[in-house]
């Protein structure tokens, strides 16, 4: 069951399954910088495969507001956690959804 999780002492705030599973991936992209050495352009074409419930995509979003983000994600279970994450922060994201569950094809989430 989904529950919704405050990460960093109120930093951010996400649907999970695994509230420990959603604070390590917090901790090491958020608090330990485990991107923070790459450098994109202002508006990045940014392609992110195994989309999970969204932790990469929020926080290059955050980093990058005018990038356009591809996640593909093929878990169903994390496909509506990523969904419900999208639409709680608005941010626009083009999702493919993956694996033999995926007949609705391509969606766009509209910030």
């Amino acid at each position: 069951m989904a529950e919704l999780v405050d990460l960093g002492d109120g930093a951010l705030k996400v649907y999970t399954q695994s509230s420990i599973e959603t604070e390590y991936i917090y901790n090491e992209i958020f608090r330990e910088g485990c991107y923070d050495g790459v450098e994109l352009p202002e508006r990045p074409l940014i392609l992110d495969a195994g989309g999970n419930i969204g932790m990469f995509a929020l926080f290059m979003k955050g980093k990058y507001p005018g990038a356009e983000v591809v996640s593909f994600e093929p878990m169903p279970e994390s496909i509506e956690l990523f969904h419900r994450n999208m639409a709680l922060h608005e941010i626009g994201v083009f999702e493919l959804s993956g694996g033999a569950e995926a007949s609705d094809g391509p969606r766009r989430h509209s910030a």
